[in-house]
């Protein structure tokens, strides 16, 4: 998620990036009839290098015009949770970079893609107010009510359904966590890279970053893996 949001350069070159901009951008007399932000747009355009091309267009948009970009972090419990709570993890690192112009908030799923979809929650996350939607696909909980074929399908129906209803929301595909020795599962993973290659969606392949065979914490959730 960071290479999406801060670029590959480290986060501390961000940040001095962002501040070394502020100081030297010249001081204009005050206009009382309207308020430009304090940072120059050009401050960010390192940062938004790997966004897909519309959002970046919508948050140079919002951003002239002084409203929040919004992104949502959506899918299993898995990204938040008791032990692990990704939005928290990069909330500083967000608002130190971006401050408010960008919003960050998550939105999970406790169910399979067969539930969501049954359910119509495609129908909630056109109305979140996003501009951006980082998905992680349910991969994760089909498997553990036995083999999925129908995952792919499902994640092109939220897709197709949530962009119906608002073509300014950009969608960013995530992988769901690796697996400790799993066997059927990598391939199911493989095959969302590929539906996301396909249909030039961004994909956040952060697997490279673990263990070949993931946590070994995950080696007893059960499931089809």
């Amino acid at each position: 998620f960071a290479t999406i949001v801060f670029g590959n350069i480290s986060y501390k070159e961000k940040i001095e990036q962002v501040k070394a901009n502020e100081t030297s951008v010249e001081i204009q007399p005050s206009d009382s009839t309207s308020e430009k932000p304090a940072t120059p747009f050009r401050s960010y355009r390192t940062f938004v290098k790997n966004w897909p091309n519309a959002s970046k267009q919508l948050f140079k948009e919002k951003y002239e015009a002084g409203e929040p970009f919004t992104i949502f972090l959506v899918g299993s419990t898995a990204i938040d949770n008791d032990r692990f709570s990704l939005i928290d993890s990069l909330q500083t690192e967000m608002n130190e970079v971006f401050g408010s112009s960008v919003e960050l908030k998550s939105k999970t799923y406790d169910m399979n893609s067969t539930q969501f979809i049954e359910g119509n929650m495609q129908d909630e996350l056109a109305e979140l107010g996003a501009d951006m939607i980082i998905f992680e696909p349910l991969t994760y909980e089909d498997n553990k009510v036995g083999a999925t074929t129908k995952s792919i399908e499902y994640l092109a129906t939220v897709i197709e359904d949530v962009t119906a209803a608002d073509e300014n929301i950009t969608f960013v595909l995530q992988p769901p966590p690796p697996l400790y020795e799993a066997v059927n599962y990598p391939p199911q993973v493989g095959n969302l890279k590929t539906f996301a290659e396909e249909n030039s969606i961004t994909y956040l392949d952060y697997w490279s970053n673990f263990p070949e065979q993931g946590d070994e914490d995950r080696a007893d959730c059960g499931g089809y893996w």
